[in-house]
């Protein structure tokens, strides 16, 4: 059954009814309190549900319940947790922030429009009309309502406590489902959790697990959280070398460098936590079976290129369809940069290249004064190590032109954060009242000239 029917199905009965009602309910509430913390909570559910996919190529693949419900339902369940949030992001207090639009999130937003609208030239016209409307609730909850949430340290940290929450969901999930029946979330000795994908689990693990070590830097002084955050990060890492893929721990041991590129000590004293954590996720998960696999994986098989035919061919198209790119082209899902220029072409692809351009000028002003920022320093080093983090996997995935993952919210989450420290930033070293004397002076100048 075909989760569009299987919506239809649950919306014409008394608990789909019941659940519309519940949802008009929770967006009243919100947007009348405008509780921040519950407006997080929603966003980590969003996220979660996001991930949820079943591999196409298994047979009688069933969850153990209520996953299985809650997989199916998935997608659905995503866009009316964003649905939900639109009013509360429209109407959240500004406060003292300047940066609530960033102008990286909307090249970004620009380039996804552009591309979901190449849909149509190859008769999906459903995924046509809907991909631009799920981008446009992304921008609009993920990019203005959280800039508009940011305000001081206390919710930097509620991000941080939101994105465990994430991982919280993905563990648990995904262990509930390994002793009810391993077998329906493993292929051929790897794991793949309820993504549907060994890839798929091991990106948003490589994703999640920078966040959760800042949270575990962050969050020392709450004792429940930094446990749990370090129990979190114990089990990403378990599932990471499970799922058997490269890519993901290439982002995580580049995100994990560039963390802490000034902090050794804590890097040292960070890798002993996890590797006792480490440790108990092997025993809890019984990891061991799979041993030989992963073993081949990152043994005499981690040089070996299984993408190179890919690439060649969106190579291929790129090189006979430069400007524009062909819509009929692979989509891409071994590279996010190659299948957005075959398909897109440069004119297409311009705005994510400029989007990320300006990402990284954003970048280099806030490590030249890192300092500056104090308790947020972590921050500035968890935003440039996540932001490379995902630039090298998108080479070798595509998720930077999917609809539906957690990476996307990622991508805007990260800079939502960076808008807030850029403003922090100049806040803290004075620029906002050094532009005010200018224009004071300017105007003192006027008047005496008269």
């Amino acid at each position: 059954m075909s989760e569009s029917k299987t919506l239809v199905d649950l919306l014409a009965s008394p608990l789909g009814i019941i659940g519309v009602i519940v949802l008009v309910l929770i967006t009243g509430i919100l947007g009348a309190t405008k509780s921040r913390r519950a407006i997080l909570v929603i966003m980590a559910a969003l996220i979660w549900t996001s991930s949820l996919s079943r591999p196409s190529y298994m047979e009688g693949f069933s969850l153990a319940q209520p996953l299985e419900q809650i997989n199916t339902l998935g997608r659905s369940l995503t866009l009316a947790g964003l649905m939900t949030l639109l009013w509360p992001s429209l109407t959240a207090s500004k406060g003292w922030r300047r940066r609530i639009v960033f102008t990286p999130m909307v090249l970004y937003l620009v380039f996804q429009i552009g591309f979901s609208s190449q849909y149509f030239l190859i008769d999906d016209v459903k995924r046509g009309i809907v991909a631009p409307v799920v981008f446009l609730l992304m921008f609009v909850v993920f990019g203005i309502g959280l800039s508009r949430i940011l305000q001081d340290s206390g919710d930097l940290n509620n991000v941080l406590k939101m994105l465990a929450g994430v991982a919280f969901l993905m563990v648990a999930g995904t262990i509930y489902q390994l002793w009810v029946d391993r077998s329906m979330i493993m292929e051929q000795g790897r794991l793949f959790g309820l993504t549907g994908n060994p890839q798929a689990l091991a990106i948003y693990c490589g994703a999640l697990v920078l966040p959760v070590v800042a949270a575990v830097q962050r969050l020392r002084h709450q004792r429940l959280w930094y446990l749990l955050a370090l129990l979190l990060t114990g089990f990403l890492v378990v599932f990471l070398l499970w799922s058997g893929s490269r890519t993901g721990v290439l982002m995580t041991l580049t995100g994990l460098g560039l963390m802490f590129r000034h902090q050794l000590g804590r890097l040292l004293e960070t890798t002993i936590l996890v590797a006792v954590m480490v440790m108990f996720a092997w025993q809890v998960t019984d990891f061991g079976e799979s041993s030989a696999v992963i073993q081949e994986r990152f043994g005499r098989s981690v040089l070996v290129n299984t993408r190179e035919g890919t690439w060649s061919g969106m190579l291929r198209v790129f090189a006979e369809h430069p400007a524009f790119g062909s819509a009929n082209a692979p989509l891409g899902t071994e590279s996010s940069y190659l299948g957005a220029l075959a398909r897109f072409g440069v004119v297409g692809t311009a705005p994510l290249f400029i989007s990320m351009t300006l990402v990284l000028m954003a970048l280099v002003k806030l490590n030249k004064k890192r300092s500056r920022l104090g308790e947020h320093a972590i921050l500035v080093d968890l935003v440039i190590a996540g932001f490379f983090s995902l630039a090298i996997g998108a080479v070798f995935e595509g998720f930077l032109i999917s609809t539906l993952t957690p990476t996307l919210y990622m991508v805007y989450i990260y800079m939502a954060i960076t808008a807030y420290l850029v403003d922090q930033q100049e806040r803290l070293g004075g620029e906002f009242p050094l532009r005010r004397l200018r224009l004071q002076k300017c105007i003192e100048d006027d008047l005496s000239s008269v």
